[in-house]
């Protein structure tokens, strides 16, 4: 974060970017939870 001052296209670009990498899915370690098949899932 050398540069304070960044153009609102720059500012704009990184929102981007970060919202883009937000949801992206990346690969996750499987969960340790327990997996309930037979309920459903609440709406």
């Amino acid at each position: 974060m050398q540069e304070q001052t960044k153009s609102p296209a720059q500012r704009a670009l990184d929102a981007l970017n970060e919202a883009f990498a937000y949801y992206t899915p990346t690969p996750r370690p499987a969960s340790t939870a327990p997996v309930y098949d037979d309920m459903p899932f609440a709406a």
